[in-house]
């Protein structure tokens, strides 16, 4: 009898510790979406507010605006959001270096593209990296000096920066994420 005690009071230690198990795998894989979120969107706020008015050249050798924002992607190396920022010091140890980086949604995925020069040479596109999976929407606009939102900017003297840019990241739980950067 004290047998058949112990082992159903094992039966239900065990399917507890499952349970327990199981809740701590779920929250921990939420913490790690959290905090992969946190990282993106602090760089992305980072490479917006250090935008420059510094107009580029494609690889068409066309001249483009310092920012760019498109709602749709043509392209291969088209990004949703492209802009011109001030360099971070550690990448060639002169803080001033300029940098072009965007961000684009394809395929479910948030990517970062980082171009190797402003004025691109023929033939040369950005270095591509997925910052986040599992993403719906990634929604900007574009606040320009009449305090109007637009959702796509491209200045047409190809210098003018907005007033703001936000965006509205869309995650596969449905869950929306929105963030808002004054421009200088």
């Amino acid at each position: 009898m004290a047998l058949i005690v112990f082992a159903v009071m094992s039966a239900v230690a065990y399917s507890g510790l499952n349970q327990i198990f199981a809740v701590r795998e779920r929250i921990e894989a939420e913490n790690r979406k959290w905090r992969e979120l946190t990282l993106v969107l602090g760089r992305m706020e980072e490479d917006i507010a250090q935008a420059v008015s510094r107009p580029v050249r494609d690889s068409f050798g066309t001249l483009r605006a310092p920012l760019l924002g498109h709602p749709q992607l043509v392209g291969a190396d088209d990004a949703n959001l492209s802009l011109v920022r001030m360099g971070a010091g550690g990448s060639t140890g002169v803080a001033a270096d300029l940098t072009r980086v965007g961000y684009r949604l394809r395929e479910g995925r948030l990517e970062l593209l980082l171009w190797p020069a402003l004025d691109l040479p023929p033939r040369t596109g950005p270095n591509v990296h997925v910052l986040l999976n599992d993403i719906k929407a990634f929604e900007l606009a574009f606040l320009n000096e009449q305090g109007v939102w637009e959702n796509k900017w491209e200045p047409a003297d190809n210098k003018a920066l907005p007033r703001a840019v936000q965006w509205v990241l869309t995650l596969s739980g449905g869950e929306k994420v929105r963030r808002l950067v004054a421009l200088p």
